[in-house]
């Protein structure tokens, strides 16, 4: 990795953390102490089901492709159908999870609608072509507009 690309890394992680703190200040002055408490329950019942949204796709498609770069263009598109689908069964389970619980409305709402977040975050696979290439500066170029860096 050169030198280059190592500061393209450090910036992008620089600029997301930094990202994620503005919107949290910004954020809990201006919702208050229930809005902001709702607001990071909506993120804090996505992150269980980004877990079954990724399963460890990513990795194991940057680990492919670096073996077999010939074949990425084939594997990349498998994978992000898998991803889709994954996304789509992690979007339903997320439906029904809120469905059966008692949630004010508002709240219901933003959770019912935040769930196409996993369907975004779905379609930063291709990102792993960057890695797999050593083109981390357009991989770190994703990573300052990914989901996790909002709050």
């Amino acid at each position: 990795m050169d030198k280059l690309q190592l500061e393209m890394q450090m910036a992008a992680q620089g600029m997301s953390l930094t990202t994620g703190l503005a919107t949290s200040a910004i954020l809990s002055r201006y919702l208050g102490v229930e809005g902001f408490g709702q607001f990071y329950y909506v993120f804090a019942f996505y992150y269980f089901f980004l877990t079954l949204n990724d399963l460890g796709v990513n990795t194991i498609i940057l680990r492919e492709i670096s073996q077999k770069p010939e074949q990425s263009a084939t594997m990349l598109g498998t994978m992000l159908i898998f991803k889709l689908c994954l996304a789509a069964v992690s979007v339903l389970a997320a439906w029904t999870a809120i469905s059966w619980m008692d949630f004010p409305p508002v709240l219901k709402n933003a959770l019912t609608i935040y769930a196409f977040v996993l369907v975004a975050t779905s379609l930063q696979l291709p990102s792993v072509i960057f890695q797999a290439v050593l083109k981390l500066e357009y991989s770190s170029g994703i990573l300052i507009f990914s989901p996790s860096c909002w709050a």
